[in-house]
């Protein structure tokens, strides 16, 4: 099973960059910086920061020439920021063994008769022999990796129609507590490439202190079996044409802010009446 979509067509008109295509330029020069056999070494700031700084001008030029829209060198200059930050908490890292061995690493993996095909941003080797997978995140704030991939469950939780008494979607969390999968990107990462003991986001978050390392602290075996095991259930879903029932909320929604604390559907219906 595989079908493709094609998510990053061009858009010669857009003046202002979405959160999609600030993340891309970030991806894109990190990507090149890392296929770099030279810039990938340096372990000075300064350094990576220079060449970093090129690269995303050189990146930026190449969408736009030099008619760069002024919303957009705006942007551009919050991403040269973030990217700042990067050099120095990147340096510290290359500083303490660990070496970038590749990047945008594509994979292919059957699962129950299903062709898994991903595309790992970054990998790293320890001096010691380690190995991490790390996917980079233009979060504005420095999330935790493990609470982004599955939540607690309590006697009161509800869950969402669609998983009730799918025992597939549940696991343990290191301290033996029950908790729900709500993403598999990270695990089925550790599950598809070979040797990997660590894994994690990079995140290049809104201020220095939101930028650096989340690292799934404790995931072992159990956890990558039990991912595996969810996205077994996903797949049988998917071979058997269930695709509902549809979500009863959003976990996040792009036009909140125009309700002011309160739900748009709320207001809208005051509206009108």
């Amino acid at each position: 099973l595989k079908h493709v979509v094609r998510m990053n067509a061009g858009e010669p008109e857009r003046v202002e960059w979405n959160a999609r295509d600030f993340g891309n330029v970030c991806h894109k020069v990190l990507e090149n910086w890392a296929l770099d056999d030279e810039a990938r070494e340096f372990f000075k700031s300064e350094m990576l920061e220079t060449w970093l700084y090129a690269e995303l001008d050189r990146v930026v030029a190449e969408r736009f020439g030099k008619a760069v829209p002024l919303a957009v060198r705006i942007q551009v200059e919050g991403l040269r920021q973030r990217l700042s930050w990067f050099a120095l908490k990147q340096a510290c890292e290359r500083a303490s063994g660990w070496r970038v061995i590749a990047a945008e690493e594509r994979f292919e993996a059957e699962l129950d008769g299903v062709t898994v095909v991903g595309s790992v941003d970054r990998i790293d080797v320890h001096e010691d022999g380690r190995k991490r997978v790390l996917d980079y995140k233009t979060f504005n704030e420095l999330k935790d990796v493990e609470k982004s991939h599955r939540v607690g469950v309590t006697a009161s939780t509800v869950f969402p129609v669609h998983l009730i008494a799918v025992d597939e979607a549940l696991g343990v969390n290191a301290k033996g507590k029950p908790v729900r999968w709500t993403n598999l990107q990270v695990p089925l990462y550790s599950w598809a490439i070979d040797d990997v003991t660590e894994s994690g986001y990079f995140v290049l978050g809104a201020s220095e202190n939101q930028v650096g390392l989340s690292l799934w602290s404790g995931f072992s075996e159990e956890d990558k079996e039990s991912a595996v095991a969810c996205a077994r259930w996903v797949i049988g879903q998917v071979k058997a044409g269930v695709f509902g029932p549809p979500a009863e909320k959003v976990t996040y929604d792009d036009f909140a802010v125009l309700g002011v604390g309160r739900p748009l559907g709320e207001l809208i219906e005051e509206v009108k009446s």
